[in-house]
């Protein structure tokens, strides 16, 4: 490692239950230059929900490698934060801040005060008009107190905290440099949590993050544990939940667990997939990267090649190292941390920071911005005043064309202030609108059976009809009409009116039979958009 000084150099850290990353990088002009990379295992007595003990670890790790500089950058995972993406009309940044903090507060599950969001547009949107597709993230106040606590007892400065799962997508995107895959999935494998997510032409469109255990895991080339070490802390198999086979026959000959943990990534991996599908059907994703530093990440690869059919590669960011081919797979763990240090010298807007999120401009502070030039108008008002009452009254000419001019200014001033209520009129009637499908989602969980008497296969909700289709498996063939009666009768509080109209599609016997042999079509139609409407301003005026 080298020992880096100077404002102009940064520290992206990184770090899961068993590993602690580093990476050293230096800002030049708008670009970022990767210095170095380290990682290091955690010792089992620390904690990691101590913000001390992990500050006291970084701290630790600095000093013995004599790595200099105090500015560090970190990132949030996915588990921490609500990511949404919310499709807004065309505005500044700061307008779209004000939307933003109205829509995304109907969906969080916790209240918008006890929290921080930003945003962040993509570059491609900044000048289009229309409606924009806009990333926003949430993060709990509690959350960013212990990065800043972690900083504080490593003696740095924290700079900025990112998003985990963007950040990765940053890195993605410059190891893809040349090439434009219209749809890539990013499986970053951690030991206990691994991120999901799914770019759509370079953005991030889907994330979760699913709980996996991967035993043994620890740095890039940890192994898999053997038959000589049978010590596995993984949670025990309830049998709750049927175990898939999505392998190949030529993976079973790998270490013990391997194949186990492999096929309930790729559990995680399908489920995901299916997910995104119920926004964009019929999708097919183009290429495929595996990241992570557990020792598995080339079997995964394989495995999900041979599963889905589609080019998949380990993560290898050897360009970032001088092209050195062996480091960058030793550096496949990085993603979240290398994509970090490269998005910190793009453009703000363009990337989240929870310590410095995007907020509505505030009016007061406009007006003041004003100020000197009222003030300098007012004096060249009296000077020329002055002149004119000193000089001989020849000057009127001169002095209707300055009138002239000010009317046109005053005519350019209404002109922006119709346009801004214009603008706050189309947010007004885009809001109302548009369906809460997270409200959706809740009635339905209530009003459905549970999983003795139905399965549900898929679920497809569409903002342009209103339409939400039901896919469901029943155990008994009465149940899909006592599901559509049961739909009828919901009525949201305070609504005559029933909430859906529901009808009954296409039905089959299951080609398997099984516990739910009778398959059934369900779909269910919102009530209508004005009295939706009339709906939601009953419910604010109580």
């Amino acid at each position: 490692m080298v020992a880096l000084r100077g404002d102009r150099h940064i520290l992206s850290v990184d770090w899961d239950q068993r590993e602690l990353r580093i990476v050293q990088a230096a800002l030049h002009r708008e670009a970022v230059r990767v210095e170095d990379v380290l990682a290091v295992s955690i010792p089992q007595d620390v904690s990691l929900a101590n913000a001390a003990e992990v500050g006291a670890l970084l701290r630790r790790v600095l000093d013995e490698e004599r790595i200099g500089g105090r500015r560090v950058i970190a990132n949030i995972p996915r588990d921490q934060a609500v990511l949404q993406t919310l499709s807004l009309p065309a505005a500044a940044v700061s307008d779209l801040a004000g939307m933003v903090e109205v829509q995304i507060a109907k969906s969080l599950p916790f209240p918008v005060s006890e929290a921080v969001v930003d945003f962040a547009v993509p570059p491609d949107d900044q000048e289009a008009e229309g409606p924009r597709d806009v990333l926003v993230g949430a993060v709990r106040n509690e959350v960013l107190d212990y990065y800043r606590q972690v900083c504080e007892s490593a003696g740095l400065r924290l700079d900025r905290v990112g998003l985990r799962p963007y950040a990765t997508k940053v890195a993605v995107n410059a190891s893809l440099a040349g090439e434009e895959p219209e749809r890539v999935l990013v499986v970053d494998v951690g030991p206990v949590l691994t991120e999901i997510d799914v770019l759509h032409r370079g953005q991030l469109v889907f994330s979760r993050a699913a709980s996996v255990y991967v035993p043994g895991a620890g740095g890039s080339a940890g192994p898999m544990p053997s038959p000589a070490e049978p010590e596995r802390d993984e949670p025990e198999d309830t049998g709750d939940e049927p175990t898939l086979s999505l392998l190949s026959d030529d993976l079973e000959a790998g270490p013990r667990g391997l194949t186990a943990v492999v096929a309930d990534l790729m559990v995680e991996v399908t489920r995901s997939l299916e997910a995104y599908r119920a926004t964009a059907p019929g999708m097919e994703m183009d290429r495929v990267v595996v990241a992570g530093g557990t020792g598995i990440e080339d079997t995964l690869a394989e495995a999900v090649q041979r599963r889905f059919g589609v080019t998949a590669e380990v993560y290898n960011p050897a360009g970032l190292l001088d092209g050195d081919a062996e480091r960058g797979a030793a550096a496949s763990g990085f993603a979240a941390a290398l994509g970090l240090a490269l998005g910190h010298a793009g453009e703000g807007r363009l990337h989240f920071n929870f310590l410095d999120p995007k907020k509505p401009e505030d009016p007061g502070r406009a007006r003041l911005r004003k100020v000197p030039l009222v003030a300098a108008a007012a004096a060249l008002l009296i000077a020329a005043g002055v002149v004119w009452y000193v000089q001989v009254p020849g000057k009127q000419f001169a002095r209707v064309a300055e009138l002239e001019d000010q009317i046109r200014d005053v005519k350019q001033e209404i002109r922006k202030n119709r346009d801004f209520i214009s603008l706050v009129e189309t947010a007004r009637q885009w809001e109302e609108e548009q369906v809460v499908w997270l409200e959706e989602m809740k009635n339905l969980q209530a009003l459905l059976p549970d999983n003795k008497h139905i399965v549900l296969n898929g679920i497809t909700m569409r903002q342009a009809d209103r339409r939400i289709d039901l896919a469901v498996r029943a155990a008994d063939n009465r149940q899909p009409a006592r599901i559509i009666r049961r739909l009828q009768e919901f009525r949201i509080e305070g609504e005559q009116e029933p909430r859906y109209v529901a009808t009954r599609g296409a039905t089959a016997e299951a080609s398997r039979g099984g516990k739910y042999p009778h398959e059934s079509d369900i779909t269910l139609r919102l009530a209508d958009g004005e009295d939706e409407a009339r709906g939601k301003k009953s419910r604010r005026k109580r």
